[in-house]
């Protein structure tokens, strides 16, 4: 078990060292942040539930579990230690603000679902073909099967808290986040030959489709955020500005970097460091920057295609 536990440890150091040390100093910063509002604004007794729902969910959908029944490893108590890590911060948080009931029932249900051996199949997770988006969209369709459920909670979490500004803010900016991963990943050549015709037309063709549906997906939080917080209807806009640019961003950073049927994972932390040049006023420059850079680079990589 404490092999297994390095092995994770040395995989996510891996990671950090991929990312680069800044960038992931940024990164964890950006978290710390956002962890930070979370527990200034959210009740105890949310911040209790709806951690426990979230880490239920990872737990039910681990695709390791078959694996472990097979070694000697006491599985349920490898879960219990992976789960501790995890909510280290929640747990601190109790403990510091003197919560000691929400602290134990915190330990007690960590408990409870390391040792439940409830299981969701990701496969009948993924079986929606949402044909609703159109085919033209596969970056759409196959990003909405893989996480249509973590979609779910989000939402469900962002309209549970609509009257809470800060929340509300918090989940529209994940989602817009989300939503430039579905660009992670290039396409074969006859996908982009199917469409293809001058490059500026191909890049703005993608964009508007993909600006179009971003909209579409954010425009319940939106409206509630409308409904509840109309005084603060120019961070609502701004929002939806942010929202347009970052999916912009994304298609045109993944055209910068296209190579056929191979996955962008380098994308990640530019979409993320575009997303908050935006949300921090003084980085807006660095943002436009990087857009306008984005944009001639695809142009560029699209005309060596053909």
């Amino acid at each position: 078990m404490t092999t297994l536990l390095w092995i994770r440890c040395k995989i996510t150091y891996r990671i950090l060292v991929e990312l680069g040390w800044w960038r992931s100093l940024f990164v964890v910063g950006l978290l710390l942040f956002g962890f930070f509002k979370l527990f200034t604004e959210i009740d105890a007794n949310l911040l209790l539930g709806g951690w426990i729902v979230l880490v239920f969910s990872i737990h039910a959908t681990r695709t390791d579990k078959n694996f472990l029944a097979q070694t000697a490893i006491p599985v349920p108590y490898l879960f219990l230690i992976e789960y501790l890590l995890i909510s280290l911060p929640i747990l601190i948080y109790f403990i510091v603000n003197q919560q000691f009931i929400h602290f134990f029932i915190s330990l007690n249900l960590l408990i409870a679902v390391a040792f439940t051996r409830f299981t969701i199949q990701l496969k009948q997770l993924q079986s929606f073909s949402f044909t609703f988006i159109p085919p033209y969209l596969f970056e759409w369709r196959a990003g909405l099967r893989q996480s249509w459920s973590f979609l779910l909670l989000i939402y469900v979490i962002a309209f549970a808290l609509s009257q809470n500004e800060t929340m509300l803010i918090f989940c529209l900016i994940i989602l817009i986040a989300y939503f430039s991963t579905f660009c992670q990943h290039s396409e074969s050549l006859v996908l982009v030959q199917l469409s293809y015709t001058r490059p500026q037309t191909f890049l703005l063709s993608k964009v508007f489709a993909h600006v179009f549906w971003v909209i579409v997906f954010l425009s319940p939080l939106l409206t509630l955020f409308f409904i509840y917080h109309p005084h603060l209807w120019l961070i609502g806009l701004i929002i939806l500005i942010i929202s347009i640019s970052n999916q912009a961003f994304a298609v045109f950073q993944k055209y910068a970097s296209w190579q056929a049927n191979l996955p962008l994972p380098q994308n990640a932390v530019l979409n993320m460091f575009f997303l908050f040049s935006f949300v921090i006023p003084f980085l807006i420059p660095v943002g436009v920057f990087m857009l306008i850079r984005a944009y001639r680079k695809a142009i560029t990589n699209l005309s060596l295609i053909i």
